[in-house]
């Protein structure tokens, strides 16, 4: 299957980083190579949480990926393939 080069986009609102997001994420890295995430007012406007949250999203995906966050949007890509 080759994956399409464009960026998946998932925002997180006020109900945080659910299980349903998780697996949005999860599914966005079967067709795409990167992940853009932002986070809404609603989420948080605490960088140190934003941080957490990446952390923990890299957690539950289980592979290599490279985070970066600049202010409250974090985009992820998958590592090799």
């Amino acid at each position: 299957m080759s994956k399409n080069k464009g960026e998946a986009k998932i925002q997180i609102g006020k109900n945080g980083l659910t299980d349903g997001a998780l697996e949005t994420i999860e599914k966005a890295f079967n067709t795409r190579e990167s992940v853009k995430i932002n986070m809404l007012k609603s989420a948080t406007r605490n960088k140190r949480y934003v941080r957490s949250i990446s952390e923990k999203i890299v957690d539950y995906l289980e592979g290599k990926y490279s985070v970066k966050i600049k202010g409250f949007t974090i985009s992820l890509k998958k590592i090799g393939a």
